[in-house]
Protein backbone atom coordinates (compact mmCIF):
# COMPACT_ATOMS: atom_id res chain seq x y z
CA UNK A 1 0.00 0.00 0.00
CA UNK A 2 1.18 3.01 -1.33
CA UNK A 3 1.41 6.60 0.26
CA UNK A 4 -0.41 5.23 2.98
CA UNK A 5 2.37 6.36 5.37
CA UNK A 6 2.16 10.44 4.28
CA UNK A 7 -1.40 10.13 5.83
CA UNK A 8 -0.49 8.72 8.69
CA UNK A 9 2.39 10.85 9.80
CA UNK A 10 0.05 14.02 8.65
CA UNK A 11 -2.71 12.59 11.64
CA UNK A 12 0.17 12.05 13.62
CA UNK A 13 1.01 15.96 13.20
CA UNK A 14 -2.32 16.71 14.61
CA UNK A 15 -4.07 17.22 10.65
CA UNK A 16 -6.49 15.35 8.71
CA UNK A 17 -7.24 15.52 5.52
CA UNK A 18 -10.75 16.13 4.41
CA UNK A 19 -11.04 13.78 1.57
CA UNK A 20 -8.54 10.43 0.73
CA UNK A 21 -8.87 8.71 -2.70
CA UNK A 22 -8.03 4.96 -3.03
CA UNK A 23 -6.79 3.51 -6.37
CA UNK A 24 -6.32 -0.28 -6.62
CA UNK A 25 -4.23 -1.84 -9.25
CA UNK A 26 -6.15 -1.62 -12.87
CA UNK A 27 -5.28 -2.42 -15.92
CA UNK A 28 -3.73 0.15 -18.26
CA UNK A 29 -3.79 2.68 -15.59
CA UNK A 30 -0.22 1.92 -14.19
CA UNK A 31 0.55 5.52 -13.69
CA UNK A 32 -1.92 5.49 -10.42
CA UNK A 33 1.19 3.95 -8.91
CA UNK A 34 2.63 7.66 -8.90
CA UNK A 35 -0.21 9.50 -7.23
CA UNK A 36 1.15 9.11 -3.67
CA UNK A 37 4.34 9.90 -4.34
CA UNK A 38 3.35 13.05 -6.28
CA UNK A 39 4.38 16.38 -4.22
CA UNK A 40 1.00 17.94 -4.47
CA UNK A 41 -1.60 18.23 -1.36
CA UNK A 42 -3.74 15.33 -2.71
CA UNK A 43 -3.68 12.52 -0.86
CA UNK A 44 -3.69 9.48 -2.97
CA UNK A 45 -2.65 5.40 -1.37
CA UNK A 46 -2.45 2.86 -4.33
CA UNK A 47 -3.31 -0.68 -3.08
CA UNK A 48 -1.74 -3.50 -5.53
CA UNK A 49 -4.24 -6.17 -6.59
CA UNK A 50 -3.22 -8.65 -3.85
CA UNK A 51 -3.94 -6.35 -1.13
CA UNK A 52 -6.88 -5.56 -2.49
CA UNK A 53 -7.92 -9.46 -2.79
CA UNK A 54 -6.89 -9.16 1.55
CA UNK A 55 -8.62 -5.68 2.52
CA UNK A 56 -9.39 -7.02 5.83
CA UNK A 57 -5.01 -7.21 6.53
CA UNK A 58 -4.84 -3.74 5.52
CA UNK A 59 -3.93 -1.38 8.13
CA UNK A 60 -6.45 1.16 7.51
CA UNK A 61 -6.55 3.00 10.83
CA UNK A 62 -5.59 6.18 9.13
CA UNK A 63 -8.70 6.61 7.37
CA UNK A 64 -10.70 6.97 11.05
CA UNK A 65 -12.74 10.22 11.05
CA UNK A 66 -12.24 11.18 7.48
CA UNK A 67 -15.29 12.83 5.99
CA UNK A 68 -15.09 11.04 2.69
CA UNK A 69 -13.01 7.93 1.03
CA UNK A 70 -12.76 8.02 -2.89
CA UNK A 71 -12.09 4.08 -4.20
CA UNK A 72 -11.62 3.52 -7.70
CA UNK A 73 -11.01 -0.15 -8.93
CA UNK A 74 -12.10 -2.67 -11.26
CA UNK A 75 -15.33 -3.65 -11.52
CA UNK A 76 -14.96 -7.14 -9.30
CA UNK A 77 -15.70 -7.59 -5.49
CA UNK A 78 -12.30 -6.48 -4.69
CA UNK A 79 -13.66 -3.22 -5.36
CA UNK A 80 -16.35 -3.52 -2.45
CA UNK A 81 -14.39 -5.34 -0.54
CA UNK A 82 -11.86 -2.23 0.30
CA UNK A 83 -14.73 0.10 0.26
CA UNK A 84 -16.26 -1.63 3.48
CA UNK A 85 -13.28 -1.78 4.79
CA UNK A 86 -12.36 1.77 4.37
CA UNK A 87 -15.96 2.25 6.52
CA UNK A 88 -15.59 -0.22 8.96
CA UNK A 89 -11.85 1.91 9.55
CA UNK A 90 -13.89 4.86 10.64
CA UNK A 91 -14.32 6.31 7.42
CA UNK A 92 -17.43 8.34 7.49
CA UNK A 93 -18.77 8.07 3.62
CA UNK A 94 -17.33 6.02 0.81
CA UNK A 95 -17.74 6.80 -3.05
CA UNK A 96 -16.52 3.19 -4.93
CA UNK A 97 -16.45 3.61 -8.30
CA UNK A 98 -15.83 0.34 -10.53
CA UNK A 99 -14.52 0.67 -13.85
CA UNK A 100 -14.89 -2.05 -16.85
CA UNK A 101 -11.61 -2.36 -18.47
CA UNK A 102 -13.54 -5.66 -20.96
CA UNK A 103 -13.22 -2.80 -24.16
CA UNK A 104 -9.62 -2.64 -25.04
CA UNK A 105 -10.80 1.01 -26.75
CA UNK A 106 -12.24 2.69 -23.55
CA UNK A 107 -12.83 1.99 -19.59
CA UNK A 108 -16.27 2.45 -18.41
CA UNK A 109 -17.27 3.10 -15.05
CA UNK A 110 -19.79 -0.14 -14.27
CA UNK A 111 -21.46 1.44 -11.28
CA UNK A 112 -20.75 3.67 -8.40
CA UNK A 113 -21.74 2.73 -4.84
CA UNK A 114 -21.83 5.10 -1.58
CA UNK A 115 -21.35 3.33 1.80
CA UNK A 116 -22.35 5.77 4.93
CA UNK A 117 -22.37 4.03 8.41
CA UNK A 118 -26.71 4.70 7.94
CA UNK A 119 -26.86 3.18 4.56
CA UNK A 120 -25.64 2.48 1.04
CA UNK A 121 -27.17 3.57 -2.30
CA UNK A 122 -25.94 2.43 -6.25
CA UNK A 123 -25.52 6.30 -7.62
CA UNK A 124 -24.82 4.62 -11.00
CA UNK A 125 -26.59 3.44 -12.91
CA UNK A 126 -29.44 5.42 -11.54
Amino acid sequence: MLGAEKITKMRQSGYKPASVCIELSMPRVDWSRLLPSMSDNRMHVHIDADEARSPELLDLRFLNGIALVMVSGNNDESTENVARACIAAGARVVNAVFYDHTNPHRVDVAKALRIAPEGEKTVWPQ
